[in-house]
């Protein structure tokens, strides 16, 4: 787990200078966004505001609040949840590569970046050893009686 937030991390650092702090939701941001949500917090700003009531929408299953994004309806994942969310959705479809584990989290979660499932891609050892590696192309050798006759 250590070494893939290293890695997402030397990721995240190599982004646009405005972009690092947004690439992905942490715990701080998500609790603010809650604390809106519930509407007991002022002191944000107005803008903070209006993007968290745009943006986002709480949901009470019990006596747990989860933040959902309005747009597609998914569940909102904080930065120092993206590693646990990406091993269940890998586990979850048989380790069967990046395309079908991204299409899963798509499916399930908001907020995780295609470049953190291609980190952990890349990290898992059942993934590494059952990746096909090209096969040297062989030549058919070439068996007639006469001359340009195998045409």
């Amino acid at each position: 787990m250590d070494i893939f937030y290293s890695k997402f991390q030397t990721y995240i650092d190599t982004l646009d200078i405005k972009k690092p702090n947004k690439y992905t939701i942490k715990n701080d941001i998500y609790l603010n966004i809650l604390n809106v949500l519930k509407a007991n917090y002022t002191d944000k700003s107005a803008k903070f505001k209006f993007w968290v009531r745009q943006t986002f929408r709480l949901v009470q299953i019990g006596s747990t609040d989860l933040v959902y994004v309005i747009k597609n309806d998914l569940l909102l994942v904080t930065h120092e949840q993206i590693y646990y969310r990406v091993v269940d959705c890998h586990v979850a479809v048989g380790q069967s590569g990046r395309d079908k584990t991204w299409a899963e989290i798509k499916r399930l979660y908001a907020g995780i970046p295609h470049q953190a499932v291609s980190i952990y891609i890349n990290m898992c050892d059942t993934c590494q050893i059952r990746r096909s590696f090209p096969t040297p192309i062989s030549g058919k050798p070439i068996v007639s009686i006469g001359f340009l006759t195998r045409l």
